[in-house]
C-alpha cells in the first residue's frame, strides 16, 4: 500500500493528471469539498484536475464534461440497464447465429440516451 501512495503522490508532482473519481450517487458536498480542498495543493502543482462522474438521471444528458471550479469537473455517465442488455444481447446473438457477424462489439459503442 505505501508503493502506491509513494506512486500516486509522485505522479501526481511529476505530470499533468485528470483524476477521475466515479461514483454510483453524488458524493454529499461537503465530503466533495473536503476532498478538493485536500487535493488543491496537489493538483495546482502541475494543473491537474479531479473529475467526478456520477448516473445520469432522466433529465440529464451524459458524457457532457462541465467544469465546476478551479481543479473540478463533473460528468454523467449513462445507467446501465440490465434488462434492455440482457434482451439485446439474445437479439445479437440470434443475428450472428444467422450470419451478421458484423454486429459484435455493437453494444459495447458508445450511444446517446434514446438510442437502442
Amino acid at each position: 500500500m505505501n508503493y502506491l501512495v509513494a506512486k500516486f503522490r509522485r505522479r501526481l508532482a511529476e505530470e499533468q493528471l485528470i483524476l477521475v473519481l466515479k461514483a454510483f450517487a453524488p458524493p454529499p458536498a461537503e465530503q466533495l469539498r473536503t476532498l478538493v480542498t485536500q487535493l488543491r495543493p496537489a493538483l495546482r502543482q502541475r494543473g491537474s484536475s479531479l473529475l467526478l462522474v456520477t448516473p445520469a438521471a432522466a433529465d440529464q444528458r451524459p458524457g457532457k464534461v462541465r467544469v465546476r471550479g478551479p481543479h473540478l469537473m463533473h460528468a454523467y455517465w449513462l445507467v446501465f440497464n440490465p434488462m434492455r442488455y440482457a434482451v439485446t444481447r439474445v437479439v445479437l446473438a440470434v443475428l450472428c447465429r444467422c450470419g451478421f457477424s458484423s454486429f459484435h462489439g455493437w453494444l459495447d459503442q458508445p450511444r446517446r440516451v434514446g438510442q437502442v
